[in-house]
């Protein structure tokens, strides 16, 4: 084959090669939905505003089911609030879980999460998502500790009725049920567009929150978690792909 021949056929494979690439990546693209939701969950003893970006997959030829994953970054604040024992070990009988009250409590959180949804008429989702694992920071709190059992030869220190000081939970990781670790969310949720690219999101939210003592309690336990319920509604703006 001469060099001129040569040339022009690999000219030709490399350019073949590369709209068969730009092609894929644009039908991919085509069934790709990403956005961002801005927003603020309340109940009477705390809110919490989240910043969550999403990207979702249409699946099948309609594209009505969709499933994806998100980053949500969220805030945490709460007054008057009961943390209990966290590990399953002490949370599956009542006898065993201790209580730390927190006349106040902030943390900060960023996790990754999957969502699954349904989309109708490009203008409507219906939707759920749960956090799977992250990371949370906040500052030192003060609560009162309060055991269930009293004082007794396991509580060598005394520990059953004093203040103690605690910072949420660094890690975070969805093991399901009293197994879960740290500060993590789930959502159910509607969204409804009024424009193309804007529209609006209310949903009902389930948060887990989680703190952990400076020091070892009874049983050299140290984690506290408080699970609420609130209310949410926010922004979404979708991002073109």
């Amino acid at each position: 084959m001469s060099l001129k021949k040569t040339v022009f056929v690999s000219t030709l494979f490399v350019n073949c090669y590369f709209i068969g690439l730009f092609n894929a990546h644009s039908q991919t693209a085509s069934r790709l939905v990403t956005g961002v939701d801005v927003g603020v969950a309340w109940q009477n003893k705390g809110y919490a505003p989240s910043l969550h970006y999403y990207q979702m997959l249409k699946i099948g030829g309609s594209g009505v089911l969709q499933a994806g994953w998100g980053l949500r970054a969220a805030q945490s604040v709460g007054n008057q609030t009961d943390f209990t024992s966290a590990p399953a070990k002490f949370a599956n009988k009542t006898s065993t879980t201790d209580t730390l009250q927190m006349n106040r409590f902030t943390s900060t959180s960023l996790n990754m999460n999957v969502s699954v949804q349904l989309s109708l008429m490009n203008r409507i989702d219906i939707g759920a998502n749960l956090d799977l694992f992250g990371l949370a920071t906040g500052g030192r709190r003060t609560g009162y500790h309060l055991g269930s059992r009293g004082f007794s030869m396991i509580d060598s220190l005394n520990t059953h009725r004093t203040f103690q000081t605690a910072r949420p939970t660094v890690g975070a990781f969805q093991l399901i049920g009293n197994n879960t670790v740290g500060n993590l969310n789930a959502e159910l949720y509607g969204r409804i567009y009024f424009t193309k690219y804007v529209g609006m999101k209310i949903g009902y939210v389930f948060a887990t929150n989680e703190y952990r003592t400076d020091r070892a309690l009874v049983s050299d336990n140290r984690r506290f978690r408080a699970r609420t319920q609130m209310i949410y509604a926010g922004i979404t703006f979708r991002i073109p792909n």
